[in-house]
């Protein structure tokens, strides 16, 4: 009996971790990623620490629940020196700015901007639109970006927004997740 009941929990907790995690619609299992051809990480998160910080972190939490396989970069976590962001970037695959309110602006964000158009890195545009939490128009953030890198960042490729419901909260990690 007692054999029975662990089983039983165990199963529950296997089955509850499933449900967090992301799963396709059309093939029901986890997304596969790409192999980290480049290197040590599937995505790189750029922000500005004035005004991304807590929701960069935000998207990092809730992608390794979603997709645990996933190896993400982030400065507070992973960053040894200041001088090796570009070798950084250059050793993700996939490159997300989170743009918000003095992102062109910060020399560390300019580093790793320039090092993905450089290296012509895949990037994910996500956009914090709301200006009570650092965001800013985003015309005005397109306007910003060096005209060098501006067809690499803002090209053809949709900007995802940022917002803080969860269910549109899931569809931009899903974005993200898709690009990834």
């Amino acid at each position: 009996l007692l054999a029975l009941a662990l089983f039983l929990v165990a199963r529950r907790f296997k089955l509850a971790k499933r449900r967090r995690q992301l799963v396709w619609r059309s093939t029901r299992k986890p997304p596969r990623l790409r192999s980290k051809a480049s290197g040590e990480y599937h995505l790189f998160l750029s922000h500005t620490w004035s005004s991304g910080q807590d929701q960069v972190h935000m998207i990092k939490r809730r992608l390794a629940t979603l997709a645990p396989q996933m190896k993400i970069f982030l400065d507070v976590d992973d960053l040894e020196e200041f001088g090796t962001l570009a070798d950084n970037v250059a050793t993700s695959d996939v490159v997300l700015l989170f743009l918000s309110r003095g992102y062109f602006a910060s020399k560390a964000c300019k580093i790793e901007y320039t090092a993905a158009c450089r290296l012509g890195k895949p990037v994910v545009v996500v956009h914090e639109s709301d200006e009570n939490h650092g965001g800013a128009p985003l015309e005005e953030l397109r306007d910003q970006c060096p005209d060098e890198c501006r067809a690499h960042l803002f090209g053809s490729r949709a900007v995802v927004p940022w917002l803080r419901s969860a269910p549109f909260q899931l569809v931009t990690l899903k974005k993200i997740v898709a690009v990834v």
